[in-house]
């Protein structure tokens, strides 16, 4: 499969094109980024990030069928990244939904 060519998104200064397979690891690098957002906080590993259920579930098995993202490049190269991951409902309460928009059960 053929990567997609990158777009220059106006005013951005930056090509950005779809996320695919191969950005899997540049994805992880981006997770292990905002993950040690903070100075204040003692760094967390790539290892513990990618390792832990709750962290790394943001990008195990990038892609699957629902996610969607995009990578912006500078001279060539992944600069930054935007995804998301649909995670499907579970009903928590009758009339509220997680992983989406509240709506009636009925």
């Amino acid at each position: 499969m053929t990567e997609p060519a990158a777009e220059q998104i106006v005013g951005t200064g930056y090509p950005i094109r779809p996320a695919v397979a191969s950005d899997a690891g540049f994805l992880a690098d981006m997770l292990v980024e905002a993950v040690n957002w903070s100075t204040e906080w003692r760094p967390k590993s790539r290892a513990r990030i990618l390792s832990a259920a709750n962290t790394a579930h943001y990008v195990a098995g990038w892609p699957r069928a629902t996610d969607l993202g995009v990578v912006a490049e500078a001279d060539g190269q992944p600069a930054g990244a935007a995804w998301l991951r649909l995670a499907g409902w579970r009903w928590v309460a009758a009339r509220r939904a997680v992983g989406g928009p509240a709506r009636s059960a009925s």
